[in-house]
């Protein structure tokens, strides 16, 4: 069962919290972290979800992180032309292919929620976001 963390808004989470409670996941946050050197990181709350990170590059964000136990939601939008590109070229792995043709449309674009618990899920999600950025 999915347990969110941080749930408490007078309590923002430290480092140490955010490595203790992603757990084994937590490698897969670095490298992240390690793949948008010039996205910035901003820790906000929300009622729904807790403390979340947002990526973003000061205008847009790229995607919401949001932490559960020993797991963590990727939570993004996919613009129509960049959901067209991404469908035509076939690049990614099936699963992720029949997300984005299947995902809802919403203003903002196409709504993707992708989980990472293990390295299979975080290539996948890599795979995602350097197609994305190149596109934008």
């Amino acid at each position: 069962m999915e347990e969110k963390l941080f749930l408490d808004k007078s309590v923002k989470p430290t480092i140490e919290a955010i490595e203790t409670g992603l757990g084994e996941t937590h490698r897969y946050y670095e490298k992240i972290n390690d793949l948008l050197p010039l996205y910035l990181k901003e820790w906000a709350f929300s009622k729904s979800s807790g403390w979340m990170c947002k990526y973003h590059d000061k205008k847009k964000a790229l995607f919401y992180l949001i932490p559960f136990n020993n797991q963590f939601k990727i939570s993004l939008t996919i613009r129509e032309c960049e959901k067209t590109t991404i469908l035509k070229e076939r690049s990614l792995s099936l699963s992720i292919l029949d997300k984005i043709e299947s995902a809802k449309k919403y203003s903002e674009g196409y709504a993707i929620q992708l989980y990472v618990t293990n390295g299979k899920d975080y290539s996948v999600l890599e795979d995602l976001i350097i197609k994305i950025i190149a596109l934008r």
